[in-house]
This record gives C-alpha cells, sequence and structure tokens, in this order.
C-alpha cells in the first residue's frame, strides 16, 4: 500500500512540475485584417482618403510568464492592406469630370511592440490568453495616381501624390486561445484590436503646372481588427 501511495505522489509531483515548467511560448501567427472606422471610411478629407479593404497581416509573439497567470509580451508584425480604386472614382465623380481613373498602391504597417499577457487555464491543455501592448506603429501610404478625364476634345488632367512613410505610438488589445498539442507544441488563435495615428509631412504631390503642386501634411488614424492563428513553441 506504501509503495502505491509512494508511486501516486511521484506521478503527481512529476505532473505539476511538468505543468509549472510552461512559461509561455513563441509563435508565429496570420490571417485576415479587417479596416474599421475612418482607416475604411470614404469622403474627400484629407485623413479619410484611405479607402482601405480587407488585408492580410502576419506576426511573430512572445508570451512569457513572470508567475502563474501573468507576465511580459513581445510581437513583431506585418500587415498590408490594398485600397479601393472604385471608391476613388464613385467619390470623384461627384464633380463635373468624367472618365476619371485611379491607380493606388496599397497601405503598410508594420509594428514592434511590448506590455502586458495574462493566461488562464480552462483545461488541462486550453487556456485563454489576454493581451494589452503598445509600442511603435510604422506606416507607410500608398501612391495614388488619379487622371481627370474631361469633356470630349479638352484632353485630361493627371495628379500624382508619392508614397510616404511615418512612425507613431500604435496599440493592440486582444484576446484568444491556446490549446497545448505536445509539451513542446502549442496552437493559437487570436482576435485583436489594432490602431494609431500617424502623421505625413511634406507628401510630394505633382499635378500641372498651373494647378500649383508641392508638398501635402496630414495625419491618418489606422483601426484593424485581426483575427489569426498560428502554431507556437512552448518554453
Amino acid at each position: 500500500m506504501k509503495r502505491i501511495f509512494f508511486a501516486a505522489g511521484l506521478i503527481l509531483c512529476t505532473t505539476v512540475a511538468t505543468f509549472s515548467q510552461d512559461k509561455g511560448y513563441i509563435a508565429i501567427s496570420a490571417g485576415p485584417s479587417i479596416p474599421i472606422g475612418k482607416f475604411a471610411g470614404q469622403g474627400l478629407v484629407a485623413n479619410e482618403v484611405t479607402w482601405a479593404r480587407l488585408g492580410a497581416m502576419c506576426d511573430i509573439s512572445l508570451g512569457y510568464k513572470l508567475n502563474k497567470n501573468f507576465g511580459i509580451a513581445v510581437l513583431i508584425r506585418g500587415q498590408k492592406n490594398e485600397t479601393d480604386s472604385e471608391e476613388f472614382i464613385v467619390s470623384y465623380s461627384n464633380f463635373s469630370i468624367i472618365n476619371s481613373s485611379v491607380k493606388s498602391d496599397s497601405w503598410r504597417l508594420g509594428a514592434l511592440m511590448g506590455g502586458s499577457y495574462g493566461s488562464f487555464p480552462v483545461s488541462e491543455r486550453l487556456s485563454v490568453e489576454c493581451r494589452l501592448m503598445f509600442g511603435v506603429l510604422l506606416a507607410r501610404s500608398p501612391e495614388i495616381d488619379i487622371i481627370y478625364g474631361l469633356a470630349a476634345g479638352l484632353g485630361a488632367i493627371e495628379s500624382k501624390q508619392e508614397s510616404s512613410t511615418s512612425a507613431a505610438l500604435g496599440y493592440l488589445m486582444g484576446v484568444g486561445l491556446k490549446y497545448d498539442v505536445a509539451r513542446r507544441v502549442c496552437l493559437l488563435v487570436n482576435g485583436d484590436y489594432f490602431g494609431g495615428n500617424a502623421e505625413f509631412r511634406n507628401v510630394s504631390v505633382m499635378v500641372p503646372a498651373f494647378m500649383g503642386g508641392g508638398t501635402n501634411t496630414f495625419s491618418q488614424s489606422f483601426s484593424t481588427i485581426n483575427v489569426s492563428a498560428g502554431i507556437g513553441f512552448r518554453l
């Protein structure tokens, strides 16, 4: 009987020690990026001219526990959202201009962030993961080329805004699930809100000489809902 209790105690201690070694994870995740708010808005005001569409994101993240449930998190992210050229044409059609066309690149966002991390077990293998993070948001605006087609016989006018880069404060709030499939491997599903506001200074704008031209300075807010799935290495 003593041997049975000793063996059971040894197994229990080994099990507890095994789970106590779960200090967090390093993971790579990817998924869709859904623009919301002004980032997905429409209009002719500088900080609303985004027409961002559904995009994609990928990140590498670290969650490290400092105690049973809480710790620190670090994240490196890249994100790309195309622009909807058709919306440019619809908006500019409110003017007496016909046969307009628009060519536009994508919005590109990057981030290096750090913050707090919480892990709350639901079962032996499943846990709820929460993150609140702040850091550097890097943004690159799209190059926009607009050709205004005038009335028959009057030709066309071309306007071009160059791409520009900016850095600003970014923030992220997220929640997800982590499922431990093996001693060193886990699967993750995350949903987060990612945002920030960047100012683009002295952006080159090229228009016909009689229209002036020069540079433009504007601010742009970014708001996206990101849903991702990934695989991680348990620490």
